[in-house]
């Protein structure tokens, strides 16, 4: 170590210099050093304004997808459509020998029983073979109670028939291979509501529980 007292003095005062100095990025100079401290910061101010902008976005699109809110005072109705009723028949439920049978009474000018509560225009398509006679087994689906049920096909009446648990084969006079409706009107019911339903030979249907007065519309397809 030197003793000269000039070098001594130089060496303190560099070393004063030295440990004042506030630490900096090696190799790289003093402008960049301050935008790259500035930089930091910056990137933290900018995250926060893009995180606050998509806090208010995303409120904004909550806020327009909610549903209007309805006041407690204002009445729900449910309203239930009836289910479609649809009843497949095909041509192996005709009744053939029914059919020639009443064919030739009418061309006699002879109403045939099956037929005492048919309207005019049903008695004239059967007689024009238009319509023929099908067989259905129909039914009360539940209590054995005496329930009675009018049947009209496309609007054109076709008669009453009592039902009960065990069944029974009608025969109803029906367009030939054409879709059509057929309406059940319920006359009287025996007690806890008239229940009817029909099968042929590729289908069956039922209806809901009537009260009398009630119709059920159903669809009949080949």
């Amino acid at each position: 170590m030197s003793n000269d007292p000039q070098r001594q003095k130089q060496n303190a005062e560099l070393s004063s210099k030295s440990s004042g100095r506030s630490h900096s990025m090696i190799g790289v100079p003093k402008s960049q050093q301050k935008e790259e401290k500035g930089g930091s910061s910056g990137f933290l101010k900018t995250g926060l304004a893009l995180a606050l902008a998509g806090t208010f976005l995303f409120g904004g699109l909550q806020l327009m997808k909610a549903p209007e809110r309805i006041p407690a005072s204002t009445p729900i109705t449910s309203v239930v459509a009836q289910k479609e009723r649809v009843l497949t028949i095909s041509n192996v439920d005709i009744n053939e020998k029914l059919t020639t049978e009443i064919r030739q009474k009418l061309n006699q000018g002879i109403i045939p029983e099956e037929l005492k509560e048919s309207s005019p225009e049903v008695i004239e398509k059967i007689k024009n073979k238009e319509m023929s006679m099908y067989t259905l087994r129909v039914i009360d689906t539940m209590v054995n109670d005496g329930d009675v049920v009018g049947v009209s096909v496309n609007n054109l009446a076709i008669g009453q028939i009592a039902l009960t648990n065990e069944g029974a084969e009608i025969q109803v006079p029906l367009v030939n291979n054409q879709e059509q409706v057929l309406k059940i009107n319920a006359l009287r019911d025996g007690g806890g509501g008239v229940t009817f339903g029909a099968q042929s030979s590729t289908g069956k249907a039922m209806t809901r529980v009537m009260n009398v007065g009630d119709i059920d519309t159903w669809r009949i397809v080949f």
